[in-house]
């Protein structure tokens, strides 16, 4: 008989703070940044501590931080608190006028419960390759507002990851995703597969395309659970920009993503099966981004 691996669902003792501005984080983070962790709405830390996989000596909440919970737009640009939650995206009306995508992401993430708690800060700073909220705000060209000692500094979603669970935080806080928001006529979607409509993503994809006449003037895919973190797959955009949009571009440009990706085989889906899913996927967000468009 095999060893019994016992799980144990004890947190393991850490200091707690609880700052009420940006300000009073950055100090917290200097003193020991190893063994400090910052918590949003907590999902994912509060899960990986009780399992051990985070022993953090302290955890600073973020939530008492009023100003990271703003949703706005100023002029042509998209405004989004690291603080707001997964719900707050959901219900609000500017989110699914601009940007529909992000919206999509929101109406099956994880349970009802979640996404009153769950933030969109915390989505793309636990650094999941699967993570919905990303491949829509990879498809807007999102930029992300970075705060440290060294003062504020901008990065694009992009360039965030460095890996699975892994990132560019150098001691820093974000506390804000700015998302341009292109004039014209434009339409995006996301939509994940998964076992169950709440559960993680077996992979996602993001199209933003802008449209003059029946052309493709300019277009962003971005896909999740496809590699060690999200992607554009700028070859297939390529094969797009410029084009008439048919069903021979479409599809071209659908077989081109399969060429783009670097799946891997795990507990949610095999490698050949996220491979020949990517071409379904991206074609059908293609064509509900056109139909938005219109």
């Amino acid at each position: 008989m095999g060893a019994i691996r016992v799980v144990s669902h004890q947190i393991h003792p850490f200091a707690h703070s609880a700052p009420r501005s940006v300000d009073e984080v950055i100090p917290l983070l200097q003193q020991d940044p190893e063994g400090t962790r910052l918590m949003a709405g907590g999902t994912d830390l509060i899960g990986a501590m009780r399992t051990g996989g985070e022993r953090p000596a302290r955890v600073v909440s973020l939530k008492g931080i009023p100003e990271l919970k703003d949703i706005g737009a100023n002029g042509s640009e998209l405004g989004i608190g690291a603080l707001s939650t997964i719900q707050s995206l959901l219900q609000s009306p500017l989110i699914a006028e601009r940007c529909p995508a992000l919206r999509d992401s929101t109406i099956d993430f994880a349970t009802p419960q979640i996404r009153r708690m769950a933030t969109v800060g915390g989505n793309i700073c636990w650094s999941s390759p699967s993570a919905d909220t990303v491949p829509p705000l990879l498809a807007f060209d999102a930029e992300l507002e970075l705060v440290g000692a060294q003062g504020v500094r901008s990065l694009a979603l992009e360039n965030f990851f460095t890996g699975a669970g892994s990132n560019r935080l150098d001691r820093e806080v974000l506390t804000q995703i700015r998302v341009p928001l292109p004039e014209g006529r434009v339409g995006s979607a996301y939509q994940k597969l998964a076992r169950a409509s709440s559960d993680i993503a077996q992979i996602g994809c993001a199209v933003r395309i802008c449209v003059t006449g029946d052309r493709c003037e300019d277009v962003r895919i971005a896909l999740g659970a496809v590699a060690d973190r999200p992607i554009r797959a700028r070859g297939a955009e390529g094969i797009l920009r410029g084009q008439q949009l048919n069903g021979e571009t479409l599809e071209a440009a659908a077989r081109k993503v399969r060429e783009e990706i670097s799946p891997i085989t795990d507990v949610r889906a095999t490698a050949s099966w996220r491979s020949h899913v990517s071409a379904v996927l991206t074609r059908r967000m293609l064509e509900l981004a056109i139909q938005r468009a219109a």
